[in-house]
């Protein structure tokens, strides 16, 4: 008797193979979609930091000419020797607190010392920037488009502002801007500066007599309401003057104790390490002459030499 069930087909391997085929396609079109958001990241990627590089060579280049400006402001200025220099809060003109460190330039030349005083004619205040009328910055004027250059949250006062100085290509576009401001290291104390006369013998003891041969860095406070130096290091002491010696800049301060790690910040206008200086003949220019040379000299050397003479 014939069987009369229905016959299922067998599998064929083409039905095998095409399935196969569907998907090794959908996993080269799932690669190639991959292949081409990674090859979208990558661009985006490339882009942004051609475009990062880009603005800080731009800001590198601003930050440079502002650099050259403020050099040849204080060349100009401040270069020859009848020129003296003083911050903002010791010229007598009581300044906000954010301009109480910017530096004036006077012109000494015609000021003579025998006669009365005369107020000398002011050169510059070494800062960038113009008031808001568009005329140059003077201490108690309002800055225009003012930027911070040196912030001190705990110490206000030692802020610094200066005005921004926009940087306009040939069609008025602009690129960018700069700012300056030179600090007086005149006014400071050189903290790493020695007696290297101190613990010698009686002859060399008399050279420390004669001049100053370093600050009292000791009687200066760590900050407003810090302890004096002096209670925290003693620079005669032999090790801390070789330690004082070594000193290269303001952030090296705690390698003389652990609690001056914020000296830097509290006192940036009171203390530096490199500052100098020339004994420069701000009346008449060039050095200062040696007078004790004097008391050395025969009378008609004395008058033949103008220095010693009015």
């Amino acid at each position: 008797m014939p069987d009369l069930r229905p016959q299922q087909n067998a599998p064929s391997s083409h039905s095998y193979s095409g399935g196969f085929a569907l998907v090794i396609a959908l996993s080269l079109m799932a690669f190639i979609l991959l292949l081409l958001m990674s090859l979208t990241a990558v661009v985006r990627v490339e882009t942004q930091s051609s475009k990062i590089q880009t603005e800080i060579s731009l800001a590198r280049s601003n930050a440079l000419l502002g650099l050259q400006i403020a050099i040849g402001d204080l060349q100009k200025t401040a270069g020859p020797d009848q020129r003296v220099s003083a911050t903002a809060d010791l010229s007598g003109r009581p300044p906000l607190d954010t301009q109480q460190h910017w530096t004036g330039v006077w012109d000494v030349s015609n000021q003579d010392p025998f006669t009365t005083h005369s107020t000398p004619p002011l050169l510059q205040w070494l800062v960038s920037g113009l008031d808001t009328s568009g005329a140059k910055l003077q201490p108690n004027s309002v800055v225009n488009d003012p930027v911070t250059l040196i912030e001190n949250s705990i110490v206000p006062e030692n802020s610094v502002i200066a005005g921004r100085v926009p940087l306009q290509s040939v069609d008025a576009v602009t690129n960018g801007h700069y700012a300056f401001w030179i600090g007086d290291e005149g006014v400071k104390a050189k903290i790493n500066t020695i007696d290297p006369h101190h613990d010698g013998n009686s002859t060399e003891s008399f050279f420390s007599q004669l001049s100053a041969q370093r600050f009292g860095i000791e009687a200066i406070s760590s900050s407003e309401s810090g302890d004096d130096l002096g209670a925290l290091i003693s620079p005669l002491e032999p090790l801390t003057a070789h330690t004082l010696k070594r000193l290269q800049s303001g952030q090296e301060f705690s390698f003389l104790h652990t609690d001056l790690e914020a000296l830097q910040a509290n006192r940036i206008h009171d203390i530096t390490t490199y500052s100098y200086g020339l004994l420069t003949d701000t009346q008449n220019g060039g050095l200062k002459k040696d007078l004790s040379l004097a008391f050395e000299m025969d009378l008609s050397d004395f008058n033949r030499y103008r220095h010693f003479r009015r």
